[in-house]
């Protein structure tokens, strides 16, 4: 299959070419710095500053230990997704920008990747916001249909089935949808930075790649994304057991990890397959 050439393919250029990485590297720092900001806020001396805010918004429960460890996967949320937003419009392009210098056998530049990240990052920020648009909107329209089946007073039955399905089982249907929903915009990004100078001639691109490797798109997105699915059941194991407050953080840490580990794969994977045509045109 495709797909695990095109892993195996950036798997190698991360490896032969660290530089690569670099960019990434950078991301997974700004997450992990977020995320020591947010524990530590019911702290001096973060508690003074951020400490009201909190207050304001959540109540002052969550400003004392280890309380404010239950708010903190909310936190940690819009966090990432304003970093990835606005930094990750920059530094992903930046980590394609070397994949496509070193699929072109040529020196591995930051400052010329650098620059070339720096023109695509208006088109970049615009297909990202798109995408995690329908991704929120999505996961609302998920949390609504786990409320309702909160709801459910069936002991038994194909509606005890239903309420279990939809409660346990909605961060993976939710896994699945985010994949599908990355599978027919995400390949976009890489025909922005290397050469799609327009966005719709990058959406362009994108649309025909996914209508010509649709299984292979969504196979590269899906398999690395998998990994997501151990840490989804620890948290269900660290809510149901008696387990160290600290366990959420660590999990969230990992988890950041492997967010930045699966975005590496697929956008290097995704260049790759963006190039291939190219070479053979």
């Amino acid at each position: 299959m495709k797909a695990f050439w095109l892993m195996r393919s950036a798997a190698g250029t991360f490896a032969d070419n660290k530089i690569v990485a670099a960019p990434l590297y950078l991301l997974l720092f700004f997450y992990l710095a977020a995320l020591e900001v947010l524990y530590f806020i019911p702290f001096a001396p973060l508690q003074p500053h951020l400490g009201p805010v909190v207050q304001r918004l959540f109540g002052d429960l969550f400003l004392h230990y280890p309380h404010h460890l239950l708010l903190l996967p909310k936190l940690f949320q819009y966090a990432q997704l304003a970093i990835y937003l606005f930094l990750g419009s920059l530094l992903i392009p930046v980590s394609i920008a070397l994949v496509d210098q070193v699929y072109h056998q040529r020196p591995a530049s930051l400052r010329k990747a650098f620059g070339r990240a720096v023109r695509a990052y208006p088109q970049v920020l615009l297909i990202l916001t798109l995408m995690m648009t329908l991704m929120l909107w999505k996961m609302g329209r998920l949390d609504l249909l786990v409320q309702r089946a909160a709801r459910i007073r069936s002991a038994a039955g194909p509606f005890k089935l239903l309420k279990d399905f939809m409660l346990f089982g909605a961060p993976y249907i939710n896994l699945f949808l985010d994949v599908v929903i990355q599978t027919f915009f995400v390949a976009a990004i890489p025909a922005v930075v290397t050469g799609a100078g327009r966005i719709a001639d990058a959406l362009r691109i994108n649309f025909r790649l996914v209508k010509k490797y649709r299984p292979t798109v969504f196979g590269l997105i899906f398999v690395p994304s998998l990994l997501h699915v151990p840490l989804h059941l620890l948290r269900a194991t660290a809510v149901f057991t008696d387990t160290l407050p600290e366990t959420t953080v660590i999990l969230l840490a990992a988890g950041a990890c492997v967010n930045v580990f699966v975005e590496g794969m697929v956008y290097a994977g995704l260049t790759i397959l963006c190039l291939s045509p190219k070479e053979s045109a």
